[in-house]
């Protein structure tokens, strides 16, 4: 009997192992297939649907970006053409500004190359030194003016009026700066007309400012160099005053208030299509001169 027993017993532990083994493999079925149920969801792909959805903005926002750069472009156009007339009106202006000044030219000789003068003015916005020795020109009339910088002086060329279809007289001054501190009025040495006696003159009708240059041993170009000091003029012109000569060329070295004639050549005829015949009258060997 107690056999019997043991062996129920031993039958009644396998049948509640295999229940228990049943259940296990019923609660892990379950959650087996839990996993695939839940991947069900991501290969709906919501988030991967949302983002085939943005390029729609992406492409929205570039297409006003393309709208906006067509807009500035076109505001650019527009810009550009409305400057043309403006640009077109200053390039016509210019000649006939230059044209206007035609009367004036040989005065502008005066300026030093590489500025933007002479500057025509009033003889009334003159520096005041320069203003109470100008006595050619009164307050209201114009006047081209310019000044060249040396190392001890400033040198200021100012024109005077004159009658329509004349040469403009041109004074000459020396000054310690720019303002016209000190101004003097510079008397040029003349060669005498004729018999008559030679005499000293306060404006020439052509006048340039110009250096000296010269040469340091061992350069390959000559005269390649240029003194700040002293001051030299150069002009050249058509006379009135010289019966028989068409032509003049002058060197002065400025020394204090005096221009001292260093070279003077003048020419009796002078061909339409070729340079004037000079000859030479006065030539103290000047240095080479720039021309400023």
């Amino acid at each position: 009997m107690q056999v019997t027993r043991s062996v129920v017993f031993r039958c009644a532990i396998a049948v509640a192992l295999c229940l228990m083994v049943n259940a296990l493999g019923t609660a892990q079925a379950p959650a087996q297939d839990a996993p695939q149920g839940e991947a069900k969801p991501a290969a709906k792909a919501k988030p991967k649907s949302k983002a085939k959805a943005k390029p729609e903005p992406k492409k929205k926002a570039e297409a006003k970006a393309k709208m906006k750069s067509k807009a500035k472009a076109k505001t650019k156009a527009e810009t550009n053409t409305d400057s043309k007339p403006a640009a077109d009106a200053k390039a016509k202006a210019e000649p006939a500004a230059t044209a206007a000044e035609e009367p004036d030219a040989p005065a502008k000789s005066a300026g030093p190359a590489g500025s933007d003068e002479p500057k025509l003015m009033t003889a009334a916005k003159l520096p005041k030194p320069i203003r109470a020795l100008h006595a050619c020109a009164a307050d209201d009339a114009n006047v081209e003016v310019s000044h060249e910088r040396y190392a001890k002086s400033v040198v200021f060329f100012v024109t005077c009026p004159a009658e329509r279809g004349k040469l403009n007289p041109i004074a000459v001054y020396t000054a310690r700066d720019v303002r016209g501190t000190g101004a003097k009025r510079i008397k040029f040495e003349m060669p005498a007309v004729g018999e008559a006696a030679a005499e000293d003159r306060d404006v020439i009708f052509s006048a340039v400012a110009a250096r000296e240059a010269y040469s340091n041993p061992g350069d390959s170009v000559p005269n390649a160099h240029v003194r700040n000091e002293p001051a030299w003029i150069a002009g050249a012109w058509r006379p009135d005053d010289r019966p028989g000569v068409c032509a003049v060329a002058a060197h002065w070295r400025v020394n204090g208030e005096k221009a001292e004639l260093w070279f003077w050549e003048e020419a009796s005829e002078c061909p339409k299509d070729g340079l004037p015949n000079y000859q030479g009258k006065v030539d103290k060997k000047p240095p080479p001169l720039v021309m400023r």
